[in-house]
């Protein structure tokens, strides 16, 4: 849970940065630089792919896809807000059709 008023438990970045797998974070836009730094300073590839999807499913869905590092100023630049997912792993270097909404 990423609700301010709830106390988080501190996150295990080794762990994240060493999963090889696809990290998948709710509503973690705002916190996008400290997640990316955190990732990269434990080991995981700058350029891993990475995207934020914003309004997913919704007709305003927006999509924007680079690497871990280059995501947050990405991200600060597009002026996206929540609600929004963010995706790193290899999955979001696929270029996958979107339905018609």
């Amino acid at each position: 849970m990423w609700a301010p008023s709830i106390r988080r438990p501190p996150v295990d970045w080794d762990a994240l940065a060493h999963f090889g797998g696809t990290i998948v974070i709710l509503m973690g836009v705002k916190a996008l630089p400290g997640i990316s730094a955190g990732l990269i300073a434990r080991g995981m590839d700058p350029q891993t792919p990475a995207a934020v999807v914003a309004n997913a499913g919704l007709p305003g869905q927006a999509v924007l896809r680079g690497t871990l590092s280059s995501l947050p100023d990405q991200a600060a630049a597009s002026g996206v807000q929540p609600p929004a997912l963010t995706i790193i792993g290899a999955v979001t270097a696929l270029d996958l059709p979107l339905p018609p909404a």
